[in-house]
C-alpha cells in the first residue's frame, strides 16, 4: 500500500501541576476532520480508575520505583508514596524565579526530593515527557485511521510538535526543554514521521484558544480592551489588550502582565488548614497518606468543582462529611459562610491581580475592558466566575467557557499557533504589539572620558588614533516600551579593521537584558547576560569602505546594523549588512 501523506501538528502543554495534548491532522493541507481546524484533544490518560477516561489533563507527577527505579506517572502513581511535583519550575534557575515563586513550599519540596532522587532535572522531565509523548501516540494512532493501515511507515508524513513555555522563560530554559524533549524520544525521525520540536508561548497559545468565541459571545469592536485570565493550578496570570482589527483579529498588548501564587493549589492548601483547625491537627496529621488523598480525592474535588458560592452540586447545604478513619468520627460540618471564607481568600488575590489590570487600561486607554476572559483548569471552578462578576467594579464581565475548553485552551492553542508559524493554518489572532518585560542592549567601547569611565575600562585604539573606554552597554529597547511586531528598531554600527584583520576577525557583541531602572551604562554585576551574537567579518565584504590616509594605512571600516525586532512572545536581535542577515539570536520579550 502506499506511504499516507499529510502533516500531523501536535501541541504539548506541560504544565506546573497537570500536562495536556492535542493534535490535528492535515491531509494536502487540509483538515481530515469534519470539525475542521479545531484540534483534537486528548484524553484517556492511564490510570487505575474510570474516573479520569475523559480528563484532559494528567497530573504532573513522577516518581521512580525504589526497586527497579522506573518512573511512575500521572495517575497511576500510588497515593501511598511522596512523587515529585512542580519540577516543570526546576528548569529555571532558582535566580530567575519569579520572587512569589522562590519562597514557595511546593518549590522547596520539590527541590528536597530531586536531590533524594538523583537524576537531574533534564532527565527527570524527559522521564515524564516520554510517558506524556507515548499516551499521545497511542491515542493518535487509535484515532487517526491512516497512521493504522497495514504497511504505512509515516516516511512522508511531516509532525511537527509545539511545546508551551512561560512567555518569561530564559533561553536557556527552553533549551533544556528541547533537550528533556530529546531524552524522551520526540525530536528526530520516528516511525510515524519525520518530528520537529518547537517551543511557543503558553499565553499566546491560550488567547487563540479562547478569544475568537470570547469576541463573538460579548461583541468585541474594534478599540475596546479585555483582560485574559489563565488560572491554572499553581499561578494565576493576567494579561491585556486592545482590539486593532476585527477581518483578521488582530490585538495589541497594551499593559504588562502580571501574575500570582493563587491558583488551584493554594485553594487546596486553604482547605487544608480549614480542616485542621475543625478536627485538630495532630488528628489529621495521623491519618495515612494514601487514606487522606482518597477521602480528599471524594469530598473535597467534588466541592471545589461545584461550589457556586451557594450549592455544592444541587444541594444548598449545610453539609455534613463523615472524616476519615483515624479521625474518631467527628463530623466536618459546613456552610455557605464558612466555606464560603476558604475560597474567598484565594479568589479575593485574582481579584486583585484583575483589579491592578482595569485600573492600567483607563489610564491607558481612558475606557474599562469589556471583559474578563477566563482560561486554565482553575477557571472550570463556577466559583470564580460568580465572585468575579460580582467583585468586578463596573460593566466588565468575567466570562468562560463550558466543559473542560477552559483547561485544554493551552494545548489546542499551541496546535493553532504552531500550524500558524508553519503556514499551514491560518491565524486566528494576532499580536501585533507587546510590551518589553526587560530592557537589552549590547556592549561595546565608547570614546574615553575622563571623570565618566572607569581607568581599568581604558585603552588605546590604533584604528581611531584614541583612547576608549570598553566595557560600555548601549540599551536598544527598554522596559515598558512598545515593541510592534512588523516594525524593527534599527541602529548603525562601524568598526575599523585593517586588510588583514577582516579575513580572520570575529564580529562579536555580547547582549545583556536588566530589569531594573534606571538603566546603568556599564557592564557590572547587576546586568544579566542574554547571549552573544557571532560571525566572521569576512562575511561582511561588501560592506567595507577603504579609509584613505589613515595615519597607519591600509584600514577599512565596516558598517552594518543591530535590530531588534518582535517575533511571537520573543525579542528577535540581528546584524544585517547591506540587507543581509548575517547572524540572529532570539530571547524572551
Amino acid at each position: 500500500m502506499t506511504a499516507a501523506t499529510g502533516k500531523l501538528i501536535i501541541g504539548l502543554d506541560f504544565g506546573t501541576t497537570f500536562s495536556g495534548a492535542s493534535w490535528l491532522y492535515l491531509d494536502n493541507g487540509l483538515p481530515v476532520r469534519p470539525a475542521g481546524v479545531e484540534p483534537i484533544i486528548v484524553s484517556r490518560w492511564p490510570s487505575g480508575s474510570q474516573g479520569y477516561r475523559h480528563c484532559p489533563k494528567t497530573p504532573s507527577k513522577i516518581y521512580y520505583d525504589e526497586e527497579t527505579d522506573q518512573p511512575i506517572c500521572g495517575y497511576e502513581i500510588p497515593n501511598n508514596v511522596e512523587p515529585l511535583q512542580w519540577f516543570k519550575l526546576l528548569l529555571l534557575d532558582h535566580e530567575h524565579l519569579p520572587d512569589h515563586l522562590k519562597i514557595s513550599t511546593q518549590i522547596k519540596a520539590a527541590r528536597r526530593i530531586m536531590e533524594n532522587i538523583g537524576k537531574s532535572i533534564v532527565q527527570i522531565t524527559g522521564d515524564y515527557l516520554r510517558y506524556v509523548w507515548d499516551h499521545v501516540m497511542r491515542e493518535i494512532r487509535l484515532q487517526e485511521i491512516r497512521l493504522q493501515e497495514p504497511g504505512y511507515a509515516g516516511e512522508e508524513t511531516q509532525i511537527s510538535v509545539f511545546i508551551t513555555v512561560p512567555t518569561t522563560w530564559e533561553s536557556y530554559a527552553c533549551e533544556r526543554l528541547k533537550e528533556a524533549a530529546e531524552v524522551a524520544g520526540i525530536t528526530g525521525n520516528h516511525h510515524a514521521g519525520t518530528i520537529s520540536l518547537e517551543v511557543v508561548s503558553e499565553q499566546d497559545s491560550a488567547l487563540r484558544a479562547v478569544l475568537p468565541d470570547a469576541a463573538n459571545m460579548m461583541n468585541l469592536g474594534v478599540g475596546e480592551s479585555f483582560i485574559l485570565v489563565d488560572a491554572g493550578g499553581a499561578t494565576v496570570d493576567v494579561a491585556s489588550y486592545q482590539v486593532d482589527s476585527l477581518q483578521p483579529l488582530v490585538v495589541a498588548k497594551r499593559v504588562e502582565g502580571d501574575g500570582a501564587l493563587c491558583g488551584e493549589v493554594l485553594l487546596d492548601e486553604a482547605f487544608d488548614i480549614f480542616v485542621r483547625q475543625h478536627i485538630g491537627s495532630n488528628l489529621w496529621n495521623n491519618v495515612p497518606i494514601d487514606t487522606k488523598k482518597r477521602w480528599l480525592e471524594n469530598h473535597w474535588e467534588n466541592i471545589k468543582s461545584t461550589f457556586d458560592g451557594v450549592h455544592i452540586g444541587t444541594s444548598k447545604g449545610p453539609w455534613k462529611f463523615e472524616t476519615p478513619p483515624g479521625c474518631k468520627g467527628r463530623i466536618l460540618n459546613l456552610r455557605v459562610d464558612t466555606i464560603g471564607v476558604v475560597f474567598e481568600q484565594v479568589f479575593a488575590k485574582i481579584h486583585g491581580l484583575i483589579e491592578d489590570q482595569i485600573t492600567a487600561i483607563r489610564r491607558e486607554t481612558q475606557e474599562v475592558p469589556k471583559f474578563v476572559v477566563l482560561s486554565g483548569g482553575f477557571s472550570r471552578s463556577p466559583y470564580m466566575r460568580n465572585y468575579l462578576n460580582t467583585a468586578i467594579r463596573g460593566d466588565t464581565a468575567a466570562i468562560n467557557s463550558s466543559g473542560y475548553r477552559p483547561w485544554s485552551a493551552i494545548c489546542r492553542g499551541a496546535v493553532l499557533t504552531g500550524g500558524a508559524l508553519i503556514g499551514v493554518l491560518p491565524e486566528r489572532v494576532r499580536v501585533d504589539i507587546r510590551i518589553m518585560r526587560r530592557s537589552y542592549g549590547w556592549e561595546y567601547s565608547s570614546y574615553f572620558i575622563e571623570g565618566i569611565h572607569r581607568d581599568e575600562d581604558r585603552f588605546w585604539d590604533a584604528s581611531q588614533q584614541c583612547d576608549l573606554a570598553k566595557n560600555q552597554i548601549q540599551w536598544g529597547v527598554n522596559k515598558g516600551e512598545y515593541m510592534p511586531a512588523r516594525q524593527p528598531k534599527s541602529y548603525q554600527l562601524t568598526k575599523c579593521y585593517t586588510e588583514s584583520q577582516l579575513l580572520y576577525e570575529t564580529i562579536s557583541h555580547t547582549i545583556y537584558g536588566y530589569d531594573e531602572s534606571p538603566l546603568p551604562f556599564q557592564v557590572d554585576q547587576s546586568v544579566r547576560l542574554a547571549g552573544t551574537l557571532m560571525c566572521q567579518a569576512e562575511a561582511f565584504h561588501r560592506a567595507w569602505v577603504a579609509v584613505p590616509d589613515h595615519p597607519e594605512g591600509g584600514y577599512h571600516i565596516l558598517n552594518y546594523e543591530i535590530t531588534f525586532q518582535g517575533s511571537g512572545a520573543d525579542l528577535e536581535i540581528s546584524l544585517i549588512s547591506n540587507g543581509a542577515l548575517m547572524v540572529k539570536g532570539v530571547v524572551p520579550m
